[in-house]
């Protein structure tokens, strides 16, 4: 009985201790979109649901943090600068609002796919 408990925490003792030390993860990878007009674009939604949570998009040079707002379709987000980021689907449109209320289109942008970005830098490379 002793030298099965001795094992059992001979077991146990490096378990706990490897509990005790988490590796540094890199964050979410985000969703990545192409933008005519703009180039690249990525947006991170913190705590993982569209819907509520407040989201990070990187633009150009830019990173802008968003909160959710109405929207009669698809997802929409307002950010600093009058930024709106307004997604439905695979498309997605960045504009800026003014302070009457018009917004002026920045870029529209489609959702780049795993698979889709591989198979476009394999067609670049054969060509």
């Amino acid at each position: 009985m002793v030298l099965r408990c001795a094992f059992a925490a001979a077991l146990l003792v490096p378990a706990l201790v490897g509990c005790g030390y988490h590796a540094e993860m890199p964050g979410p990878a985000g969703i990545p979109y192409s933008c005519a007009g703009g180039g690249p674009a990525r947006i991170f939604y913190d705590g993982g649901d569209p819907n509520r949570s407040p989201a990070r998009l990187e633009f150009g040079e830019r990173s802008v943090l968003l909160r959710p707002a109405p929207a009669m379709t698809g997802l929409r987000y307002e950010g600093e600068g009058g930024l709106v980021w307004w997604s439905q689907g695979d498309e997605a449109r960045l504009s800026e609002a003014s302070a009457g209320g018009a917004e002026r289109e920045i870029a529209r942008c489609t959702r780049v796919r795993e698979g889709e970005a591989a198979a476009a830098a394999a067609h670049g490379e054969d060509h």
